[in-house]
């Protein structure tokens, strides 16, 4: 399933707050392609365009054979802002994720749910593992929303 425009970035791209610096896919020769979404990030992307976002768009791949892995790209262009979308497990994981998440995008939203439905992660471990992160990564955090089947969670720094 295509969510409104696809975008495409090089792999190892530096300032990737820099939206436009992703390219239409549309515009792109015939070597370019997507990458595939993955349903976890389906999901987080469902939840977006029901409950905050104006407009979601997937940021895709352009195969770059000299690019380092991991890719640095964030996964998602939220209202014009890049963001990084990652399900969690464990206050634990939200502070793990953050943690390579900042090198991809100043903004972050994780998913607490099950894929059966229930909640991964309880509000009390959402809000510790947030504060933790938050401690060690907030410098270079804008926004993390995370959230789960009761409950939605944010922190974002101040202007």
């Amino acid at each position: 399933m295509l969510v409104g425009e696809i975008l495409l970035g090089y792999v190892g791209m530096y300032d990737n707050s820099d939206t436009s610096k992703f390219t239409a896919i549309k515009q792109l020769p015939q070597n370019g392609r997507e990458r595939l979404v993955y349903e976890s990030e389906q999901r987080i992307i469902n939840w977006l365009n029901s409950n905050v976002a104006k407009s979601v768009q997937r940021i895709g791949r352009i195969d770059d054979l000299d690019a380092p892995a991991p890719s640095t790209l964030p996964d998602i262009v939220v209202d014009d802002r890049t963001a990084v979308i990652k399900t969690v497990h464990s206050k634990e994981s939200i502070v793990k994720r953050a943690a390579w998440a900042v090198l991809q995008s100043r903004m972050m939203i994780f998913d607490a749910r099950g894929a059966d439905g229930r909640n991964l992660v309880g509000e009390k471990d959402i809000e510790a593992g947030m504060r933790q992160a938050v401690q060690d990564y907030g410098m270079n955090i804008d926004l993390i929303i995370v959230f789960n089947n009761d409950a939605t969670l944010f922190w974002e720094a101040e202007s």
